[in-house]
């Protein structure tokens, strides 16, 4: 299958499938608004209303967050479910198997960026005032988007083998959630303790958009390399295992 008719595809299931989605309730496309304004209401609830966060801004700081920490953990669970989900087309057609986490990323993806355009909306209607930094964004998500694609890429490629893993990666994004820095700002620790949460690309993508969009700061191009090249060893080692394992797919346990 030749490149341009791989992207083809792409393009086609990426359409139908948020088309399907929009046909299956009556708002539709607003599910795309709704659902992370909801996801953001029950955090901003709990850990804002309830437990009482001290924070400067906490609600923009929340928001921020909370919006990137919805895409990221979006976009890899949809992928770790992809090729089993697509299970009639693999058994039916010779399909790089690389073409369901990229559809899986860019409809979350999509999805994100009407989110972030609210975001930005937001946080000028709270007072913040938009600069030339916040072109800084940009970068981020660039570095961000490799490593998604590349988490997207790894667990699409080893769940479907053996399923029980999808336990495990469930309760590893939550885990990874608590330790992203998502409720509470990670320059405040130690700074051994943020040495180490800071090991987690998640917590530096987090933290760099709010440098940006709060604080009129960076990017730090040191960090979000980081972030690229922890993303590249995962695209190219989920790339590898998507190849290697491509025809034990059709028989997989599902």
């Amino acid at each position: 299958m030749t490149s341009q008719r791989i992207w083809g595809l792409i393009t086609f299931k990426v359409y139908a499938e948020l088309k399907a989605e929009s046909n299956r309730t009556y708002a539709g496309y607003l599910w795309w608004v709704f659902e992370p304004l909801l996801f953001m209401a029950v955090y901003y609830f709990v850990f804002g209303v309830l437990f009482g966060r001290n924070t400067e801004d906490f609600v923009p700081f929340l928001l921020v967050g909370v919006t990137i920490w919805h895409w990221i953990q979006s976009s890899i669970s949809h992928s770790a479910s992809a090729i089993s989900q697509n299970r009639p087309i693999i058994s039916q057609v010779v399909v790089p198997k690389y073409v369901f986490p990229t559809v899986a990323f860019i409809n979350n993806s999509l999805k994100f960026l009407v989110i972030v355009g609210l975001l930005l909306f937001f946080l000028v209607f709270y007072g913040f005032v938009p600069t030339e930094r916040w072109f800084g964004l940009v970068t981020v998500l660039g570095a961000a988007s490799l490593f998604v694609l590349g988490s997207s890429f790894l667990v699409s490629a080893v769940i479907p083998l053996v399923p029980d893993l999808k336990i495990l990666l469930d309760n590893g994004l939550r885990a990874m959630m608590f330790m992203s820095g998502i409720f509470f700002d990670i320059a405040n620790l130690g700074q051994q303790w943020q040495d180490l949460l800071r090991l987690n690309p998640v917590a530096v993508i987090v933290e760099q958009a709010r440098l940006i969009l709060l604080r009129n700061e960076g990017p730090y191009f040191y960090d979000l390399a980081y972030v690229s090249a922890v993303g590249l060893v995962l695209l190219i080692l989920g790339a590898t295992l998507l190849k290697l394992f491509d025809h034990q797919y059709a028989k997989a346990p599902w």
